[in-house]
């Protein structure tokens, strides 16, 4: 499976145009501009490039520049960074959460350049695909959904602050996997902020059971009305939330296409998913990284695009660069299987 942080690079991609309105000299100065998120794994990844205001469309890579990222946590610099081409630099280095982390960047001609930013703590979110009639001693969900749910139930261990969770479908034509454009839940701490303003429509999926009088089978009846999201759930976590009695497990579904983990005859926690399978994201976002998300996703005006270079020059998308612009943030992920399920019986 390719690396999931390459496939969110993508994904997350949200840009817009630069429309700010400013009065500035032709001979602006170039701005530094950084690009980066601490992933917990290997390797880290960062653009450097000089764009100019106040159109901010020029990107000229800066291939001569001392990158150096700091773990403040245990006093000692992590690594430095290595230009590889174009915009691109990297590092050897896997970021361990919960630790503060600081980016210096050294340009010559201008002065130092830098952010700092704590990575969060990773989500316990387990997947748990169950088969209809089991037994309510075997079933977690089973006084919340009932025994003949088939599907995938998620429960919840730890939930950091700010948690975005969303599906990737895989393409078998192309090869690569595909945000899911829709999204939905019945957990209830989620932001509406990209509702699309539609509701969920359960899919009549094919049952294995010979009993033609049951009727299709339902995808996640449960959610049925239940208001869609554009690409992401965003969850805030209230303070004093308690797992064990508040609201340990939850449902998703939404626009899943292509080939997901299927199982009819056991229960199945956690599994890796397969290559050519779609699956589900569950991420922790530092608060830097979360703010930045949220404010370059409400923007009114936005065209998805592998670059997200052009929204930093907008006033209103958070920034945390001193001395340039851009976003230093972090973030941890899990990937969990998600079961399409045959589920419960419609009319």
């Amino acid at each position: 499976m390719k690396n999931p942080f390459l496939v969110l690079s993508l994904v997350l991609a949200l840009s817009v145009s630069c429309v700010r309105e400013l009065t500035l000299d032709p001979g602006e100065e170039p701005m530094v501009v950084v690009d980066c998120v601490l992933f917990d794994e290997s390797p880290q990844t960062l653009r450097l490039f000089y764009s100019r205001p106040p159109a901010y469309s020029e990107m000229t890579p800066i291939t001569e520049a001392e990158v150096e990222l700091i773990d403040k946590t245990d006093g000692k610099t992590a690594g430095m960074f290595v230009h590889q081409e174009g915009r691109e630099w990297t590092l050897d280095y896997s970021a361990v959460p919960e630790h503060e982390y600081r980016l210096e960047v050294r340009v010559p001609g201008h002065d130092l350049v830098y952010a700092e930013d704590t990575m969060p703590a990773s989500p316990a979110i387990r997947a748990i695909t169950w088969t209809a009639n089991m037994s309510s001693g075997s079933s977690p969900n089973y006084e919340k959904y009932g025994n003949v749910f088939t599907g995938t139930v998620f429960e919840i261990s730890t939930l950091p602050p700010f948690t975005w969770i969303y599906a990737l479908n895989y393409n078998r034509e192309t090869g690569k996997h595909e945000i899911a454009e829709e999204i939905c839940t019945d957990f209830p701490w989620v932001d509406n902020f990209n509702l699309t303003g539609e509701a969920y429509a359960p899919e009549l999926e094919p049952h294995d059971y010979p009993f033609d009088f049951l009727g299709p089978a339902k995808s996640y009846p449960y959610l049925e009305g239940t208001a869609l999201h554009w690409r992401f759930l965003r969850i805030v976590t209230p303070d004093g939330f308690d797992n064990e009695d508040q609201w340990p497990y939850f449902i998703i579904s939404g626009s899943f296409k292509g080939n997901y983990y299927r199982s009819i005859s056991s229960a199945h926690v956690d599994g890796r998913p397969g290559p050519e399978e779609g699956y589900i994201v569950c991420s922790s976002m530092s608060e830097n990284y979360d703010r930045y998300l949220r404010d370059a996703m409400r923007l009114e005006q936005m065209q998805v695009s592998t670059d997200m270079s052009t929204v930093y020059c907008r006033d209103n998308v958070h920034s945390n660069i001193v001395g340039g612009i851009g976003i230093f943030g972090a973030r941890t992920q899990q990937l969990r299987q998600w079961n399409r399920g045959q589920v419960i019986f419609g009319d």
